[in-house]
């Protein structure tokens, strides 16, 4: 359950900060950068709990970095007024990812298997 902390938390800062510090990036509001985070974070916990382990933590990276980079794209065309180009959901994903594949590595060394 911490790994969904963790994650809630990394990937919403993350997405901000990339919208004040990436020009590519533009929301209209902070919480609008906020919801996308918290959805990548949410969806990417899942996906961990059904794929990660020993020797799929490259394959889980990898749908970090798809999933980060779809949910961002999307976001906006459904934020009013936001604008994230190309470069800006590549870099947002790229940061995502790097943060991402330490944790999965962390998660993998100390055995973690947290499914129910």
């Amino acid at each position: 359950m911490n790994e969904l902390l963790i994650k809630l938390f990394t990937c919403p800062i993350i997405v901000l900060g990339a919208d004040y510090f990436i020009n590519q990036v533009h929301y209209v509001s902070p919480y609008q950068a906020v919801i996308t985070g918290l959805i990548i974070a949410i969806v990417a916990y899942f996906i961990e709990l059904n794929l990660l382990g020993p020797g799929t933590i490259l394959l889980d990276t990898f749908l970090d970095f798809l999933l980060a980079a779809i949910v961002i794209y999307l976001s906006s065309f459904v934020f009013p007024g936001s604008f994230i180009s190309y470069t800006g959901v590549l870099l947002t994903a790229l940061a995502i990812t790097a943060v991402e594949y330490f944790q999965h590595v962390w998660l993998v060394s100390v055995g973690y298997r947290d499914i129910p």
